[in-house]
């Protein structure tokens, strides 16, 4: 259902713009990042989508399915999403199908983050932090995790390594092992690989989200960047 709504949406998005990515920017580029956005949400989670009655998503469920076995270990997860509301929905799933395993969020609407960064670090039992990227920066650290699972590819790579270094701090002892959502043939796949090979430029090709953003120089047409391709 997810793939034939990104087809969906990727298909009238070519109608209306063309294939002429640089034209696309030139008379549309509100609606070309607004775009990107939503398409990036439905390889989420359908529920992301206005108006959506929908809530489902393959990661979810093989996020699920990791933190069954995790549960059972006694192991401390961290999610991150830049999607606060999919945090919610991650949330919500994770409590009807594992009851039993605690949950913590820390996002940028946490008015006191020292709380459940707290809780979740003194917990004995395995517990999940669901935390998006921006709140989960400096002044946190959540040395106990055991596993870190990056729902989806952020524009600017380094708040994933920001991220991901909340939970490599001095005093850990234990490896901590990172896990990268990416569906493929995605806008997500182009994405990450963009961030593979061009990481140490990353920032100034693309972080500037927005703003400085150039995918001119990486992607030659509209359909190059945003079409599904099936593996």
């Amino acid at each position: 259902e997810q793939k034939s709504i990104y087809k969906k949406f990727t298909e009238e998005a070519l109608n209306t713009h063309g294939e002429n990515l640089s034209k696309a920017f030139a008379s549309s580029s509100t609606h070309i990042f607004a775009l990107l956005v939503r398409l990036r949400q439905i390889c989420c989670d359908l529920g992301l989508l206005p108006d959506s009655q929908v809530i489902h998503g393959i990661k979810g469920d093989i996020l699920l399915d990791r933190l069954e076995d995790l549960h059972l270990s006694k192991s401390k997860i961290l999610v991150f999403s830049q999607f606060t509301k999919y945090l919610d929905i991650l949330e919500k799933r994770i409590h009807g199908d594992i009851p039993n395993l605690r949950t913590f969020k820390l996002t940028g609407s946490t008015r006191d983050r020292a709380k459940p960064v707290s809780e979740f670090e003194n917990s004995r039992e395995s517990c999940v932090m669901l935390a998006s990227l921006k709140a989960a920066g400096l002044g946190v650290n959540l040395k106990s995790a055991d596993y870190v699972f990056l729902m989806d590819p952020w524009w600017n790579p380094a708040a994933e390594e920001q991220a991901i270094d909340r939970a490599h701090r001095l005093g850990r002892e234990r490896p901590t092992i990172v896990y990268r959502f990416v569906a493929k043939g995605t806008i997500e796949d182009r994405v990450r690989q963009l961030q593979i090979t061009k990481k140490e430029t990353f920032k100034e090709i693309i972080g500037e989200y927005g703003k400085s953003i150039d995918l001119l120089e990486h992607f030659s047409s509209m359909r190059e960047l945003i079409e599904y391709k099936e593996e």
